[in-house]
């Protein structure tokens, strides 16, 4: 049952790792969240997830949505740690040149030293480099009433591609910010009508895309760009 269900106060959202709570959750869950039972399967991904009941304050109870990418993860790491190298060869090949580059002073060490025929001693900051990789391919979301760790991404999915979706539309459509001038006013309330349209389109075609599992051969971007194509070779051959 939905908990302390208010329906002006039901919310679903993405913890970012800034925030210590997200943090928490991840170190709790990361010993045993690898397993078989916990593995969930949406579109083409396959994630592990644990879903708790738990208490965020004294007065307030929430389900929270610990998600594990290990693909991601993996990648993540082979990438960081491939970027870390090179910078690191680079770094002791010329180290004057890496002092002035923020990246390289951001993983490694750089030090003058009478002791190496360059001069200087070149270390990885350990820490720095686990610590990026710690929250690689996790995700912490948190709900007052979704309970099931399979409709929670469904649902931010599904918020994030109406979110994207205006976004490219107000691109598009050149809808900045609305003026109110009389000439271009008719012009303005055409255009906020054809992208809520458009908005309506777009979700159905998520939620069709969602339902007959088509996220597994495309993204909902890859079906626009098709369907624009279909209709513009279609507009050429009645030409």
């Amino acid at each position: 049952m939905p908990l302390q269900h208010t329906p002006a106060m039901r919310f679903i959202i993405a913890v970012p790792f800034t925030a210590g709570f997200a943090k928490r959750l991840v170190a709790s869950e990361r010993k045993d969240i690898d397993r078989l039972q916990h593995t969930l399967v949406l579109g083409a991904d396959t994630l592990r997830a644990v879903t708790q009941e738990r208490a965020w304050n004294a007065q307030h109870r929430l389900y929270t949505h610990v998600y594990y990418h290990a693909l991601k993860a993996v990648i993540r790491q082979e990438e960081l740690y491939a970027q870390v190298t090179v910078l690191k060869d680079r770094a002791e090949a010329d180290p004057p040149s890496a002092l002035a580059d923020a990246v390289a002073k951001k993983y490694l060490i750089i030090r003058q030293s009478a002791h190496t025929p360059s001069g200087y001693t070149v270390n990885i900051r350990d820490k720095v480099v686990a610590k990026e990789w710690q929250t690689a391919g996790w995700l912490v979301m948190v709900s007052k009433d979704v309970a099931d760790a399979t409709q929670a991404p469904a649902i931010d999915r599904h918020k994030d591609v109406v979110e994207k979706g205006f976004l490219r539309l107000k691109v598009t459509l050149d809808l900045g910010r609305p003026r109110v001038h009389r000439d271009d006013r008719m012009q303005k309330q055409n255009k906020v009508f054809i992208s809520f349209i458009a908005l309506i389109l777009l979700s159905h075609l998520h939620n069709v895309m969602l339902n007959q599992n088509l996220y597994q051969r495309m993204t909902l971007k890859k079906l626009l760009l098709t369907l624009a194509n279909e209709i513009l070779q279609k507009e050429n051959c009645e030409h």
